[in-house]
């Protein structure tokens, strides 16, 4: 017994390490800080101790400089941070606000003060230490309080790229028939939308069946960061021969933190369009969208087993979307039920005969049935061989009157979209991420088929 709950213990141990594994090649979704520390007359200083501690989780990590005075951390989550570097005989120098962003490196060269080592000089990192001038890369990099402030079609934030060059929509009629917004029809400098490359959190996310994102985040409040990157990007990224697209998610920190959004958008904010005015509608269509959505994120604490601050956090983010319009109408081609020679009647004949298809599409039916004076049509079934058919009989002159029926019922779009991520800081080499998502659609009515 004690040999198996090691086993598994082992086995779930090293299920959760492969995990883990996998998410250290997703860096895509994170940045890049280095820099080079000198001393005042400017020569190099090595070995020097160099550490970087988040504002909102408090974690930490540390390194020193090489012999040629340069630090480095790679893979950095996205937030605002502060570098301490501090070797002997110079005074510690903090460097404050320095944002991280997604696939981005960001330089802060750091000039050491002769001084005790108790002292500490304070520096606030300046707007130009953000500008990417390691990479030659182009496009840009949306935070959170840009996807706030800015118009957001379809409360998708990926949208957001057609405000950058090089970017458009092609075939707007096509691509809104495929998505509202037109992520599907993205051309950027040129190239087919196929050749884009969809990621979150650094993780690929691409349709391999269409093209464009596999699962859309209806939620912006839970992106942190869209990065966009149009043209000459370093080959980590591969694949896409038009531009790359990542959706950084939000995480906990050590303070619980949190947003609620109602949003409302329907008819009674609408006027009547050109078409529906010649059309003689007296009043706009009736449509209402009600879209509620949340998070919360903060430090996972269970009162007296576990405390997360510093080390464990957790976001969740959930959305539920509800679409309702006017009836809206279909109409099926079917068999008529009353009238001259009705239909359905000519197919109980059949069915009698031991036509089984015709008494398995009667049973399909129920009791619809085509209206004989709306659009009618006769369909004949004879056939030039009795050989192999269900009554053995080539049914000369056999028609079946058909009409039309018409449906008619309420557009209704339900959309349930949801994120829950955990942050977990295992050693000061090694973090793990986890996310799960869920997205459920349906939309009624569907009139190419039957109930």
């Amino acid at each position: 017994m004690k040999f198996s709950q090691r086993f598994l213990a082992l086995a779930f141990l090293s299920s959760l390490l492969a995990l883990a594994a996998s998410f250290s090649y997703g860096q895509t979704s994170r940045g890049t800080l280095t820099g080079t520390v000198t001393d005042s007359s400017g020569a190099v200083i090595a070995k020097a101790s160099v550490s970087i501690r988040q504002a909102g989780t408090n974690v930490t990590r540390q390194t020193v400089t090489n012999e040629a005075g340069i630090y480095r951390f790679d893979a950095v989550d996205l937030g605002t941070y502060t570098l301490t570097v501090q070797a002997s005989g110079f005074a510690k120098q903090e460097t404050t606000g320095i944002e991280i962003q997604a696939a981005h490196t960001s330089n802060i060269d750091v000039s050491l003060k002769v001084g005790a080592t108790a002292e500490i000089v304070t520096v606030e990192a300046s707007a130009e230490a953000i500008l990417q001038t390691a990479e030659q890369v182009r496009g840009a990099n949306f935070s959170d309080h840009s996807i706030e402030n800015l118009p957001i079609t379809g409360q998708d934030s990926l949208t957001v790229a057609q405000l950058l060059p090089g970017i458009t929509v092609i075939n707007q009629s096509v691509s809104n028939s495929i998505n509202q917004d037109g992520t599907f029809a993205f051309s950027v400098n040129g190239q087919r939308p196929r050749g884009n490359n969809f990621m979150i959190d650094g993780v690929e996310n691409n349709d391999i069946s269409v093209t464009g994102p596999a699962f859309t985040i209806t939620n912006p409040d839970a992106v942190e960061e869209v990065n966009i990157q149009t043209a000459d990007f370093s080959a980590e990224f591969g694949r896409a021969g038009g531009a790359v697209f990542n959706q950084i998610t939000k995480s906990g920190t050590n303070s619980l933190h949190g947003t609620a959004t109602y949003v409302y958008s329907g008819s009674a904010f609408a006027a009547l369009n050109n078409t529906e005015k010649i059309n003689g509608k007296s009043s706009v269509p009736r449509q209402v969208e009600n879209n509620p959505d949340f998070t919360i994120g903060g430090p996972v604490v269970i009162p007296h087993l576990y405390n997360g601050h510093d080390k464990t956090f957790f976001f969740a983010a959930g959305q539920w979307d509800r679409i309702y319009g006017d009836a809206i109408s279909g109409s099926l081609r079917l068999p008529t039920a009353t009238g001259p020679n009705p239909g359905v009647a000519t197919l109980q004949a059949l069915a009698a005969a031991g036509c089984a298809n015709a008494a398995l599409y009667l049973k399909v039916l129920g009791s619809l049935a085509g209206d004989p004076t709306r659009v009618p049509s006769s369909i004949g079934l004879d056939v030039p061989s009795a050989t192999g058919t269900c009554d053995n009989s080539t049914r000369t002159g056999l028609t079946l009157n058909t009409g039309l029926f018409v449906r008619e019922e309420p557009a209704v779009t339900l959309d349930n979209n949801h994120i829950i991520r955990i942050d977990h800081k295992a050693s000061d080499k090694q973090n793990m991420s986890f996310r799960w998502l869920y997205d459920d659609n349906s939309s009624v009515p569907g009139f190419n088929n039957l109930p």
